[in-house]
């Protein structure tokens, strides 16, 4: 399920309908419910992109996923965690991933030779939760813990809070060939550099690869697809380093780590016992 129908209530939009919206239709408020009453039709492929309150506030009433367009000036708008301050090159790339993380559907961030890194799904649940429970990741993850009930809780939490308003954080490893569930990798924010990212953001990348997908040279391939995505939007979202923390003994994560161009910051240890070594990449 794609949307395919962006509804406005911009006059600027549906005057000048010279930007490209990747073939979807563009229709005024209008035109759109006269077209749903005549037709019974659905409304689930349909996204609004509203400048009016009311706009949001019927659309938060109908159930249909909705972003705010705040331009010079136009009203401060409420209701909604998607606000666009103004339409530029990346908007439709925007507005897909707000449509498909309302239904629920994963968004793909990363392409590899061999693999997508997508968003997490309802039904990754049962697949993190074995992860989990293996025994080199249980020390590593903090949710290893939990229950499977409990996981499922944090899980759902963390997509509605996480990717709407990051737009970034941990994501699930799958393979293209087959779509099998490969493992977990991602990046949020580094809580252990907090003085240095006073005038940018410090990410930690962490990445764990199932079991039966290892000895394929996945963790590698993820972690560059990662740090490739870092590194093309880095002015964007103010990214100025990103680091790893691994155990000496973890010699695989090293090498990987070392791999992708991560270099180790002598004299850097982190954790309780400080048992974490840290290996880092300078953004900015």
């Amino acid at each position: 399920m794609d949307w395919t129908i962006l509804v406005t209530d911009s006059e600027m939009l549906l005057k000048n309908r010279e930007y490209n919206w990747n073939g979807r239709r563009l229709l005024d408020l209008s035109d759109a419910f006269s077209e749903w009453l005549q037709h019974r039709s659905t409304c689930e492929d349909w996204l609004i992109l509203a400048e009016k309150q009311e706009t949001l506030d019927l659309a938060k009433r109908l159930k249909i996923p909705a972003v705010g367009l705040e331009q010079e000036g136009t009203v401060f708008l409420t209701g909604t965690p998607y606000i666009l301050q103004g339409i530029g090159v990346e908007s439709t790339a925007f507005l897909e991933r707000v449509y498909r993380r309302y239904y629920g559907l994963p968004v793909r961030i990363i392409e590899t030779e061999r693999l997508w890194i997508r968003e997490m799904k309802k039904s990754d649940t049962d697949f993190l939760f074995r992860l989990y429970q293996c025994k080199d990741v249980q020390r590593e993850v903090d949710q290893a813990g939990l229950s499977r009930e409990e996981l499922g809780v944090f899980l759902e939490k963390y997509r509605q809070m996480r990717y709407p308003f990051y737009d970034y954080g941990m994501w699930i490893v799958e393979e293209k060939e087959t779509g099998s569930l490969v493992g977990e990798a991602g990046i949020e924010e580094d809580t252990r550099l907090e003085e240095e990212a006073a005038d940018g953001i410090c990410l930690e990348a962490g990445y764990v690869i199932s079991p039966k997908f290892r000895g394929k040279g996945y963790a590698v391939e993820a972690l560059a697809g990662i740090l490739a995505y870092v590194k093309e939007k880095k002015e964007i979202y103010l990214f100025k380093r990103v680091s790893c923390y691994i155990r000496p003994e973890n010699l695989l994560s090293v090498r990987t780590a070392k791999r992708c161009g991560l270099q180790r910051q002598e004299g850097k240890r982190y954790g309780k016992q400080k048992e974490f070594e840290q290996y880092s990449l300078k953004l900015r």
